[in-house]
């Protein structure tokens, strides 16, 4: 495994993880600025303590080594062509989170290609670019969190993913994410993918994809799974999650009413705090890859402001 040196490194406010390496080993750069981030907000005091720390004690360092290495790990991987990785699942067991792409027109058809491939291995399922624009001109909303409420509710979306790039440089990105939960959207990071005489390679855009996933797939853990009812029928409910992001029928759900968004000092979203359970749900028939028919088993029926939470 090739060495990697990880400079002392501040979490985000969205607990995303920032990875630093060498610029020998970097397969992808700031421009101007051979850190390497894999997108997100940096800390801009850097003597402040990491918001892990701040939350979880002493230990939260401790897991933010931990998750460096796998990143570490995971950069090894993602140099290797793409034919020949054995690569190692993330998925925790946990029912797969929605993650919306932004993708304006320059940006290569070959990263939506590479997301594609590689998301199957972390906690996540991808709604492309044109369905997620449909849902937020249903909305008539100029920016994901500007209809978060609604985006959460269908199609479902826990993130959006943004990628802008350069129509007068194809090797400069700009990527953003808009946390649909925190209603908060990350300062734009941009960041220049390395060529070669062909083009930008493959390999490059693998790697650029492979860390803007572990980037969700971080964000997403700093948050218990949830799913929520979009419609009702009758007696049924109908919520936004089925078959591909990991229900089943007989799965229970509690329905929780009243969380609260939690905050750091700053007044910056830092977490999430359930409320109180008020019932619980069954999934009775699974009714496609992201919708499921429940009905209530004990205590009060979900309502459009509660959330469900697994029951395992």
């Amino acid at each position: 495994m090739k060495s990697l040196t990880f400079p002392a490194v501040a979490l985000t406010s969205t607990l995303l993880l920032v990875a630093c390496a060498t610029p020998g080993d970097a397969p992808y750069r700031e421009e101007e600025e051979p850190t390497v981030e894999a997108a997100g907000l940096q800390d801009e005091r850097p003597d402040r303590p990491g918001l892990a720390d701040e939350l979880y004690g002493p230990g939260g360092q401790e897991a933010r080594e931990l998750r460096l290495q796998q990143l570490a790990e995971a950069l090894e991987r993602s140099e290797r062509p793409r034919a020949t990785q054995q690569r190692e699942s993330v998925m925790d067991g946990r029912p797969a989170s929605r993650v919306g792409l932004l993708l304006n027109e320059h940006t290569d058809a070959r990263l939506e290609d590479s997301l594609r491939a590689l998301a199957a291995d972390y906690p996540l399922r991808l709604l492309d670019d044109s369905a997620t624009r449909d849902a937020m001109e249903a909305e008539n909303c100029g920016e994901p969190v500007d209809c978060a409420r609604a985006l959460r509710a269908y199609p479902g979306l826990r993130l959006v993913l943004e990628i802008d790039t350069d129509p007068d440089d194809p090797r400069m990105v700009t990527t953003r994410f808009h946390d649909l939960e925190m209603e908060t959207s990350s300062r734009p990071r941009r960041l220049a993918v390395p060529d070669g005489d062909d083009g930008i390679p493959e390999q490059a855009l693998d790697s650029l994809a492979d860390q803007l996933l572990m980037a969700a797939s971080d964000m997403i853990g700093s948050m218990p799974w949830t799913a929520r009812v979009f419609q009702t029928e009758a007696d049924d409910w109908l919520i936004n999650a089925g078959g591909a992001d990991g229900l089943g029928e007989g799965d229970r759900l509690l329905v929780i009413r009243e969380g609260r968004m939690l905050r750091n000092a700053l007044g910056e979203p830092a977490g999430y705090a359930s409320g109180r359970n008020v019932g619980t749900v069954e999934v009775r028939r699974i009714a496609g890859d992201h919708v499921a028919v429940v009905e209530p088993v004990d205590g009060q029926a979900p309502g459009s402001g509660d959330v469900l939470m697994l029951l395992r």
